[in-house]
Formats: C-alpha cells, sequence, structure tokens
C-alpha cells in the first residue's frame, strides 16, 4: 500500500516538475517625445510565467503591444535545461505601422539577471524593455 501510495504521489507531481515555468519580469517604458523638452512616459510592468515556446502578451494603453516567448538556450556542458534564455519577442505600435522583431540572438540573459533592450521605432519615440527571467519554485 505505502508502495502505491509513492507511485501515485510520483505520478502526480511528475508532470509538474518536467513542466517547471520560467517567471519572466518584463517592464515597458514608452517614452514619446511630443515637444524639443516634453516627453510623455508611461510604463507598464508584468510577472508572467512561461513554460517554453509560450507566448505571452503585454498591452500598454495608447501604447504599444509585445508579444515575448522564452526558450532554453542549448549547452553542450549541462544535461537539462541550461541557465541561459532566448528572449524573442515582437511589438506593434497601437497603429500598427511601425513593427520590429526581437531576434533570439539578440537577447540572451541568464537566469536571475536583467537585460535591457531600448527599441526606437520612430524618430520621437523610444521603448525601454526590461527582462529578469527566475524559475518558478
Amino acid at each position: 500500500m505505502k508502495l502505491f501510495s509513492l507511485l501515485s504521489l510520483i505520478a502526480c507531481c511528475l508532470p509538474n516538475i518536467l513542466l517547471a515555468g520560467i517567471q519572466l519580469d518584463i517592464s515597458v517604458i514608452s517614452k514619446r517625445g511630443i515637444d524639443e523638452k516634453l516627453v510623455l512616459v508611461s510604463e507598464v510592468h508584468s510577472s508572467e510565467i512561461l513554460i517554453s515556446d509560450e507566448w505571452a502578451r503585454i498591452d500598454m494603453i495608447d501604447g504599444p503591444t509585445l508579444f515575448v516567448r522564452v526558450n532554453h538556450e542549448a549547452s553542450s556542458l549541462i544535461y537539462g535545461p541550461s541557465d541561459l534564455l532566448k528572449i524573442e519577442g515582437l511589438y506593434s505600435l497601437r497603429n500598427g505601422v511601425a513593427r520590429q522583431r526581437i531576434s533570439p540572438t539578440d537577447i540572451v540573459v541568464k537566469l536571475g539577471e536583467e537585460r535591457q533592450v531600448v527599441i526606437k521605432p520612430t524618430t520621437d519615440q523610444q521603448l525601454e524593455i526590461i527582462f529578469a527571467p527566475k524559475m518558478v519554485p
């Protein structure tokens, strides 16, 4: 009976262990120049729990929409998932005209560290995106 209970417990917990997610803290800061000395700044902070190849969507009110996904970077030195992550993203502005893809080779970050990306979609606008991945306990 104890063996059956132990096997049942392992069978219930194993899928959760194998599909351990990554908590990705994302900060998006949008700066838009209204005039030479006047800059409108808006920001949004989001914490998403993602499994590899799963997309997250972050919307800013009257601002850009950001789509992000995370994958483990392959490593020949480590058996199993690496602590290096590739972050891939796509953003579009509210009017849908300006789009830019963030290449997976552009953003490689270690678990527990931060990485900042600055994008200038137009001459009067700048997006600062900060990624901070963590393992979900």
